[in-house]
Order: C-alpha cells, then structure tokens, then sequence
C-alpha cells in the first residue's frame, strides 16, 4: 500500500544518499590519519604548528549531523485533505526538495575528500593516482586550488570542487564514457 510507495520514492533515496554523505565523511577522517596514510597527521604542512584539514573534516562532519537531524522522509506522514475531496496529501514535491537538499551534502562532503586527496597529492607526489574520472576532477580543480600545503580558509578550494563536480569534469568525461558505453565500437566490414 502507501507505506510501500513512500519506501520506494525520493526518501528511499535521499537515505542512501545520506549514508554515502556519512561513509564519506569516515573515509575523510581516515584519510587525516597517518596510521591509515603514511602522511603527516591532518595532512598538515607544518603538524604541530598547522591544523591541516581538521575544519574541512568538521564541515563535513557537521553537514552530515544536520542531514541526519531532518532525515525523516518527507513522503511520511500523508494526510487527508479538504474535507475528503482529496485521497491523500503526498507531499512529493517536499521529497523532491528534501532528495536535492541531501545531495548537495553528499556534493559538499565529496568536495571535501577531494581537496583530502589533493592534499596528499601535494605531500607525496608517488601516491596511486586513481582512476580516470578521479584524475580529470582533480585536473579540473587543481588548476584552481593553492600548489602550497599552509594552513588557510578552505572554503573556497572546496568551493571549486564542488562547482567541477556539478558541472566542470562532466564536459570532458560523460561524452566519452557515453559514447563507448552506449555506442560499442562498430567492426567495419
């Protein structure tokens, strides 16, 4: 029945999304470990003196607490409108609200394992580069992001990745990654 639908539709997906925001989120406070690295703690320039990515971490901490304190469906809850002349009130427009609103977390906390990866990039030049599509959004983003590894307002570094992931790289990737993957390569006889 209802209960049903409401499982299947934006809800069900803006909580998967916000579990990847959270997985997310661990991987970047990993990644500021160097028991897990091999890198200076907080991937800091200067340990001791610098904090590194702790504020980055803590935004992406914070966005995903947040995300979870209104994490109810917006789809639960129907309720019968207009003296009965109306089955129910969905609420799906809310849902659909609520899904953009959850991927714009997800968007932001991946903005900031990036700039992580960045970082590291930037203290050890023989790390594994990562696949393709990893290398182009970081291509795109480093063009725009400091060579140095000091301690600054990370706002905007995070910023521009977050504008590569919702526009930039896409240019230059999904043309190729569509056109193998919906047009195979055609033997010519």
């Amino acid at each position: 029945g209802r209960a049903t639908c409401a499982a299947r539709g934006p809800g069900a997906v803006r909580v998967a999304v916000l579990h990847l925001a959270e997985t997310g989120t661990a991987r970047l406070h990993r990644l500021l470990d160097p028991r897990v690295t091999g890198l200076s703690p907080q991937l800091s320039g200067a340990p001791g003196r610098q904090t590194g990515l702790v504020a980055v971490h803590k935004r992406a901490a914070g966005l995903v607490h947040a995300a979870r304190r209104t994490s109810a469906p917006a789809s639960l809850g129907a309720t019968e409108t207009s003296l009965g002349q109306e089955d129910v009130q969905s609420f799906g427009l809310e849902a659909s609200a609520a899904l953009h609103d959850a991927l714009d977390v997800l968007r932001d906390v991946t903005s900031c394992e990036l700039l992580a990866v960045h970082r590291g990039t930037l203290l050890d030049e023989d790390l594994p580069t990562g696949s393709g599509t990893l290398q182009m959004v970081l291509h795109q983003a480093s063009e725009h992001l400091p060579t140095g590894v000091e301690d600054r307002p990370f706002g905007r570094d995070v910023g521009v990745i977050r504008h590569v992931l919702g526009v930039g790289w896409a240019y230059d990737v999904a043309p190729s990654v569509l056109d193998t993957a919906s047009h195979p390569a055609r033997e010519t006889p």
